[in-house]
Protein backbone atom coordinates (compact mmCIF):
# COMPACT_ATOMS: atom_id res chain seq x y z
CA UNK A 1 0.00 0.00 0.00
CA UNK A 2 2.82 2.23 0.70
CA UNK A 3 4.45 1.48 -2.87
CA UNK A 4 1.05 2.75 -4.19
CA UNK A 5 0.74 6.19 -2.21
CA UNK A 6 4.84 7.08 -3.38
CA UNK A 7 3.88 5.72 -6.49
CA UNK A 8 1.00 8.37 -6.87
CA UNK A 9 3.17 11.06 -5.30
CA UNK A 10 6.41 10.80 -7.70
CA UNK A 11 3.45 10.65 -10.14
CA UNK A 12 1.34 14.22 -9.36
CA UNK A 13 5.58 15.61 -9.35
CA UNK A 14 5.76 14.45 -12.83
CA UNK A 15 2.26 15.71 -13.91
CA UNK A 16 2.63 19.03 -11.96
CA UNK A 17 5.71 19.79 -13.45
CA UNK A 18 4.73 18.86 -17.16
CA UNK A 19 2.29 21.52 -16.37
CA UNK A 20 4.78 24.26 -14.82
CA UNK A 21 7.51 23.80 -16.74
CA UNK A 22 8.85 23.43 -20.12
CA UNK A 23 11.71 21.09 -20.77
CA UNK A 24 14.81 21.43 -23.17
CA UNK A 25 15.29 17.98 -23.25
CA UNK A 26 17.74 15.41 -25.08
CA UNK A 27 19.44 12.23 -24.86
CA UNK A 28 23.50 12.03 -25.26
CA UNK A 29 23.81 9.58 -27.95
CA UNK A 30 21.32 7.30 -28.69
CA UNK A 31 19.67 5.38 -25.94
CA UNK A 32 18.82 1.65 -26.58
CA UNK A 33 15.04 1.00 -27.13
CA UNK A 34 14.21 0.46 -23.39
CA UNK A 35 16.49 2.46 -21.93
CA UNK A 36 15.43 2.59 -18.13
CA UNK A 37 14.78 -1.37 -18.17
CA UNK A 38 18.32 -2.03 -16.81
CA UNK A 39 19.29 1.19 -14.55
CA UNK A 40 20.82 0.20 -11.04
CA UNK A 41 22.39 3.66 -10.49
CA UNK A 42 20.40 7.29 -11.37
CA UNK A 43 23.07 10.72 -10.89
CA UNK A 44 22.27 14.11 -11.08
CA UNK A 45 25.14 16.52 -11.78
CA UNK A 46 25.13 20.19 -11.58
CA UNK A 47 23.35 20.44 -8.12
CA UNK A 48 21.63 23.79 -7.63
CA UNK A 49 18.26 23.32 -6.53
CA UNK A 50 16.49 21.47 -3.90
CA UNK A 51 13.41 21.71 -6.73
CA UNK A 52 15.51 19.06 -8.53
CA UNK A 53 12.72 15.93 -7.98
CA UNK A 54 11.08 17.96 -10.80
CA UNK A 55 13.51 15.76 -13.12
CA UNK A 56 10.68 12.64 -12.12
CA UNK A 57 8.56 14.72 -15.11
CA UNK A 58 11.03 13.03 -17.84
CA UNK A 59 10.92 9.83 -15.95
CA UNK A 60 8.40 7.07 -17.37
CA UNK A 61 5.52 5.90 -15.17
CA UNK A 62 6.91 2.29 -14.99
CA UNK A 63 9.97 3.54 -13.97
CA UNK A 64 8.50 5.71 -11.83
CA UNK A 65 6.44 2.92 -10.08
CA UNK A 66 9.99 0.86 -9.74
CA UNK A 67 11.49 4.02 -7.60
CA UNK A 68 8.80 3.69 -5.47
CA UNK A 69 9.16 0.02 -4.67
CA UNK A 70 13.10 0.11 -4.62
CA UNK A 71 14.93 3.36 -4.79
CA UNK A 72 17.10 4.38 -2.56
CA UNK A 73 19.40 7.79 -1.72
CA UNK A 74 21.34 9.75 0.53
CA UNK A 75 20.22 12.96 1.94
CA UNK A 76 22.26 15.71 4.07
CA UNK A 77 21.12 15.37 7.47
CA UNK A 78 20.65 19.16 7.75
CA UNK A 79 18.21 18.67 4.52
CA UNK A 80 16.30 15.48 5.89
CA UNK A 81 15.81 17.28 9.37
CA UNK A 82 14.25 20.64 7.96
CA UNK A 83 10.09 19.69 8.71
CA UNK A 84 8.88 20.90 5.46
CA UNK A 85 11.98 19.88 3.35
CA UNK A 86 12.85 16.39 5.28
CA UNK A 87 8.85 15.29 4.82
CA UNK A 88 9.13 15.51 1.22
CA UNK A 89 12.45 14.18 0.41
CA UNK A 90 11.32 11.37 2.84
CA UNK A 91 8.00 10.13 0.67
CA UNK A 92 10.02 9.87 -2.77
CA UNK A 93 11.59 6.09 -1.76
CA UNK A 94 11.12 3.66 0.21
CA UNK A 95 14.94 3.94 1.73
CA UNK A 96 15.72 8.08 2.38
CA UNK A 97 19.29 7.40 4.57
CA UNK A 98 19.97 10.59 6.24
CA UNK A 99 24.17 10.85 6.33
CA UNK A 100 26.26 12.56 8.25
CA UNK A 101 29.29 13.92 6.48
CA UNK A 102 31.62 11.43 7.81
CA UNK A 103 32.61 7.73 6.15
CA UNK A 104 29.97 6.44 9.76
CA UNK A 105 27.18 4.01 9.57
CA UNK A 106 24.95 5.96 7.35
CA UNK A 107 26.89 5.85 4.74
CA UNK A 108 27.64 2.27 5.16
CA UNK A 109 24.44 1.08 5.61
CA UNK A 110 23.57 3.33 2.33
CA UNK A 111 26.63 1.39 0.49
CA UNK A 112 24.77 -2.16 1.73
CA UNK A 113 21.33 -1.02 0.11
CA UNK A 114 23.63 -0.57 -2.98
CA UNK A 115 25.15 -3.86 -3.14
CA UNK A 116 21.56 -5.27 -2.37
CA UNK A 117 20.30 -4.38 -5.24
CA UNK A 118 17.90 -1.33 -4.18
CA UNK A 119 17.56 1.51 -7.03
CA UNK A 120 20.38 4.17 -6.31
CA UNK A 121 19.57 7.90 -6.88
CA UNK A 122 22.17 10.02 -5.63
CA UNK A 123 23.88 13.96 -6.35
CA UNK A 124 27.53 12.74 -6.33
CA UNK A 125 28.76 16.64 -5.96
CA UNK A 126 26.90 16.16 -2.27
CA UNK A 127 25.84 19.76 -1.67
CA UNK A 128 24.37 22.64 -3.95
CA UNK A 129 26.19 25.66 -5.81
CA UNK A 130 24.95 28.74 -4.85
CA UNK A 131 24.24 31.54 -7.32
CA UNK A 132 27.89 32.48 -7.60
CA UNK A 133 28.64 28.93 -8.69
CA UNK A 134 30.35 27.92 -5.96
CA UNK A 135 29.14 25.88 -3.17
CA UNK A 136 28.25 27.38 0.51
CA UNK A 137 31.80 27.58 1.55
CA UNK A 138 33.22 29.44 -1.69
CA UNK A 139 34.50 26.43 -3.01
CA UNK A 140 34.53 25.29 -6.65
CA UNK A 141 31.68 22.39 -7.26
CA UNK A 142 33.53 18.73 -7.32
CA UNK A 143 32.17 15.14 -7.42
CA UNK A 144 32.81 13.64 -4.26
CA UNK A 145 34.77 10.10 -4.28
CA UNK A 146 31.23 8.22 -2.91
CA UNK A 147 30.14 7.61 -5.97
CA UNK A 148 33.14 5.72 -7.13
CA UNK A 149 32.25 3.90 -3.93
CA UNK A 150 28.59 3.29 -5.17
CA UNK A 151 29.97 1.80 -8.26
CA UNK A 152 32.24 -0.67 -6.85
CA UNK A 153 29.32 -2.21 -4.85
CA UNK A 154 27.68 -2.60 -8.35
CA UNK A 155 28.38 -5.07 -10.78
CA UNK A 156 25.38 -5.02 -12.98
CA UNK A 157 22.95 -2.77 -15.24
CA UNK A 158 23.35 0.65 -16.32
CA UNK A 159 23.82 4.30 -14.72
CA UNK A 160 21.91 6.93 -15.98
CA UNK A 161 23.29 10.03 -15.47
CA UNK A 162 21.21 13.52 -15.68
CA UNK A 163 23.05 16.04 -16.74
CA UNK A 164 20.80 19.30 -15.19
CA UNK A 165 21.48 22.72 -16.82
CA UNK A 166 20.73 24.08 -13.46
CA UNK A 167 17.52 25.53 -11.48
CA UNK A 168 19.06 28.93 -10.01
CA UNK A 169 16.70 30.70 -12.44
CA UNK A 170 13.36 28.55 -11.08
CA UNK A 171 14.63 28.22 -6.71
CA UNK A 172 18.13 29.27 -5.90
CA UNK A 173 19.14 27.85 -2.52
CA UNK A 174 17.78 30.47 -0.07
CA UNK A 175 14.49 31.20 -2.10
CA UNK A 176 11.19 30.46 -0.64
CA UNK A 177 9.11 29.89 -3.33
CA UNK A 178 9.64 28.60 -6.98
CA UNK A 179 9.23 30.62 -10.22
CA UNK A 180 6.90 28.94 -12.57
CA UNK A 181 6.46 28.50 -16.39
CA UNK A 182 10.05 28.58 -16.37
CA UNK A 183 12.63 26.23 -19.44
CA UNK A 184 14.35 23.31 -17.55
CA UNK A 185 17.05 22.08 -19.31
CA UNK A 186 18.51 18.19 -18.90
CA UNK A 187 20.39 15.96 -21.05
CA UNK A 188 20.38 11.87 -19.89
CA UNK A 189 23.62 9.78 -20.59
CA UNK A 190 23.74 5.86 -20.10
CA UNK A 191 26.39 4.32 -19.51
CA UNK A 192 26.58 0.32 -18.69
CA UNK A 193 28.19 0.06 -15.13
CA UNK A 194 30.35 -3.09 -16.03
CA UNK A 195 31.95 -1.15 -19.29
CA UNK A 196 32.31 2.10 -17.57
CA UNK A 197 34.24 0.15 -14.79
CA UNK A 198 36.24 -1.75 -17.32
CA UNK A 199 36.97 2.02 -19.10
CA UNK A 200 38.29 3.43 -15.84
CA UNK A 201 39.92 -0.13 -14.68
CA UNK A 202 37.92 -0.24 -11.41
CA UNK A 203 40.66 -2.94 -10.42
CA UNK A 204 43.71 -0.58 -10.44
CA UNK A 205 44.68 1.78 -7.63
CA UNK A 206 43.26 5.53 -8.61
CA UNK A 207 39.66 4.03 -9.57
CA UNK A 208 37.93 6.93 -7.40
CA UNK A 209 40.23 9.88 -8.63
CA UNK A 210 39.26 8.88 -12.43
CA UNK A 211 35.59 8.97 -11.75
CA UNK A 212 35.72 12.24 -10.09
CA UNK A 213 38.37 13.36 -13.40
CA UNK A 214 35.24 11.40 -16.15
CA UNK A 215 32.03 12.37 -13.94
CA UNK A 216 33.36 16.29 -14.01
CA UNK A 217 34.15 16.18 -17.34
CA UNK A 218 30.92 14.95 -18.94
CA UNK A 219 29.65 17.18 -16.38
CA UNK A 220 31.12 20.12 -18.26
CA UNK A 221 30.83 19.61 -21.63
CA UNK A 222 26.53 18.41 -21.08
CA UNK A 223 25.19 20.53 -18.48
CA UNK A 224 25.99 23.87 -20.08
CA UNK A 225 25.62 25.73 -23.15
CA UNK A 226 28.47 27.17 -24.59
CA UNK A 227 27.98 30.57 -23.09
CA UNK A 228 27.90 29.38 -19.36
CA UNK A 229 30.18 26.39 -20.13
CA UNK A 230 32.64 29.16 -20.94
CA UNK A 231 31.90 31.39 -17.77
CA UNK A 232 32.70 28.26 -15.65
CA UNK A 233 35.89 27.82 -17.85
CA UNK A 234 36.87 31.45 -16.65
CA UNK A 235 35.81 31.36 -13.41
CA UNK A 236 37.87 27.51 -12.55
CA UNK A 237 40.77 29.88 -14.17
Amino acid sequence: MLRVFRFLFLSAIKILGRIFYRFDFEWVGTPPQRPFERIRLNILLNHTSLLEPVVLSLLPFSYLWKTAGEAAFPAADITMNRSVAGTLYAALAPHPISISRRRDHTWRKFLELASGGALIFMTPEGRMKRLNGLDKHGKLMTVRRGVAEVLREIDDGDMLVMHSGGLHHVLAPGWKFPRLFKEIRFRFELLPIVGYKRFLDANRSGFEERVIADLEERRDRHCFSPATREAVELQAA
